[in-house]
């Protein structure tokens, strides 16, 4: 939808037509977290301590291998030595 920004009224809808889009994102990266979640806390292995930097590289080139393999993008073999 285009809104004429030279009236008051257009201003008013493109301000809602955003404000909607950011709380949909903003609703939906909520989610991302929280399935996340559970793979942070088993990554932790009961640790309270926030995860470092190297911590988050670490879990996340963990998730990528992970994920290439489950896509098909990498053999057994090839996640292996990847994690090895």
């Amino acid at each position: 939808m285009v809104h004429d920004l030279t009236t008051q009224e257009g201003r008013n809808a493109y301000n809602e037509a955003m404000a909607k889009q950011v709380s949909i994102y903003s609703t939906k990266m909520n989610s991302w977290i929280e399935q996340l979640q559970p793979i942070i806390d088993e990554y932790k292995d009961g640790s309270n301590e926030p995860l470092d930097g190297d911590d988050v590289d670490r879990l996340t080139y963990i998730l990528k291998a992970k994920i290439n393999l489950q896509e098909g993008n990498i053999t057994q073999e090839e996640y292996d030595k990847i994690l090895g």
